[in-house]
């Protein structure tokens, strides 16, 4: 394989953009190669876009005065309410044709928690 930075710049040999990526298969690999030993390829910087995310947090807060300096307050928190999935960048390693252009990790799905808190 390439030197020791050869994942930082491959060659570019071809159009890296799909028209439908996918997980298994974010951007065309075929597109890139690796440079020769112990030099840098041709590809700029940011020159793929990962993909998007899509996001809503939602949070319902209610608060009960008790008495005159105390209170009750009482949380319901959603995050990511939509539950959609937002995909991490895809794997730029060059060196590991295995994972390359591969999307292997997500945000986290739904989460929802809930609080009661007593001030004084």
């Amino acid at each position: 394989m390439g030197g020791f930075f050869a994942h930082d710049r491959p060659n570019v040999v071809g159009s890296p953009r799909l028209d439908n990526p996918t997980p298994e298969r974010f951007f065309n690999t075929s597109a890139f190669a690796v440079p020769q030993r112990y030099s840098f390829g041709n590809a700029g910087r940011n020159i793929l876009i990962g993909p998007g995310l899509s996001n809503l947090d939602l949070a319902l807060i209610k608060n009960i005065q008790l008495h005159r300096e105390q209170m009750l307050q009482v949380r319901a928190e959603v995050f990511n309410f939509f539950n959609h999935p937002n995909f991490k960048l895809p794997e730029s390693y060059i060196d590991n044709p295995a994972t390359f252009g591969r999307v292997l990790a997500a945000e986290p799905a739904r989460q929802i928690q809930f609080g009661l808190k007593y001030v004084f």
